[in-house]
């Protein structure tokens, strides 16, 4: 009988370690684990610069057209 692991027990990383780490040691998982957070951490950054920079050009981009309405507008 196959037993599951309950994932109520499961840590943050620990679905990617059990795959690509399956035979690692409790100090290699950790240490796995805290490079894992730490590109979480920078890949969450990255995404959050790019948001802001895309919305920072769609409101350029809005003012442009707003400007060109008033412009056409009697």
């Amino acid at each position: 009988m196959d037993h599951k692991p309950n994932p109520s027990n499961h840590r943050p990383g620990d679905l990617i370690l059990d795959r690509y780490m399956p035979n690692a040691t409790e100090a290699e998982r950790e240490a796995a684990r805290e490079n894992l957070r730490e590109f979480a951490i920078i890949v969450v950054g990255i995404s959050k610069r790019l948001a802001r920079e895309d919305t920072k050009h769609a409101k350029e981009i809005l003012e442009e057209l707003k400007t060109m309405i008033e412009f056409e507008s009697p």
